[in-house]
């Protein structure tokens, strides 16, 4: 069984209500129109999205990412004056099928006004 697996390195915005999106790819071409997304978060760097499947075809995945107010994810507290991280490690778990996701690379942007 092969893993998803992201398509390309991602850039993702972190600016709250920001829309996103990544594609994710599987070799065994068994995306289909139950496929959807449960969580994607950065859990290193305390980070979470809320995501949903915008266009699937049997090998490709593309999902819409819509930042979320920077939380925590344990605590789900507000981060205040943190720093934005460079990069992380975006978590991705889909249904249907349910599959090993492989961690998608990111590189993070935040272009919200000073």
């Amino acid at each position: 069984m092969a893993h998803v697996k992201p398509k390309n390195r991602q850039v993702v915005n972190l600016t709250p209500d920001e829309v996103n999106y990544i594609t994710l790819s599987n070799d065994d071409g068994n995306f289909t129109a139950a496929t959807e997304v449960l969580t994607a978060q950065d859990t290193d760097n305390g980070l979470e999205w809320d995501a949903e499947v915008v266009k699937q075809k049997p090998k490709e995945l593309r999902i819409r990412l819509t930042a979320k107010a920077v939380v925590t994810v344990k605590s789900k507290d507000k981060v205040k004056g943190g720093t934005v991280p460079d990069s992380g490690i975006l978590t991705v778990t889909i249904t249907s099928p349910v599959k090993p996701v492989d961690p998608v690379p990111v590189d993070y942007v935040n272009d919200s006004p000073p």
